[in-house]
């Protein structure tokens, strides 16, 4: 299953840098990689959730609460509304 895993990470990685164009790069990667470190903070409260109410309900909390957030931002801060991908 490892191998497994590191074949997906690598090809992923190589799509995401091969799609964004030279100067977004960077960014593009800074973005990517934060979700990966950022992931334990959500870890122990969504494990919370399903000990008290079950898998299903925390997952669907999950995505509730993650539309929620895009929402918020998609309506809050302009900039994000005007992003568009060419091609």
């Amino acid at each position: 299953a490892s191998a497994i895993s590191a074949f997906y990470m690598s090809m992923n990685n190589t799509l995401i840098q091969m799609s964004v164009s030279d100067e977004m790069r960077g960014r593009v990667m800074a973005v990517y990689l934060m979700t990966w470190g950022l992931m334990p903070f959500g870890t122990l409260p969504m494990g919370a959730l399903a000990d008290a109410f079950g898998a299903p309900w925390a997952v669907a909390a999950g995505g509730m609460a993650s539309t929620a957030l895009i929402l918020l931002i998609a309506v809050r801060v302009p900039s994000v509304r005007r992003l568009h991908v060419d091609g």
